[in-house]
């Protein structure tokens, strides 16, 4: 919900051609290519920490 709420704010704030402050952190351009496999080991250890917690 929360990210729906600042979608809709970047978005009006994007229509209006004003500044926001959080338009940098949700920018989809914030990952580059060269990320993917770090995301995808940083994920896989949050999975496990999980699972392991709850099995």
């Amino acid at each position: 919900m929360s990210s729906a709420m600042v979608s809709a704010m970047l978005i009006c704030d994007e229509i209006c051609n004003k500044e926001n402050p959080y338009a940098e952190t949700f920018a989809p351009s914030r990952f580059s290519v060269e990320e993917i496999p770090k995301i995808f080991k940083d994920s896989g250890k949050a999975v496990k920490g999980v699972t392991k917690r709850f099995f």
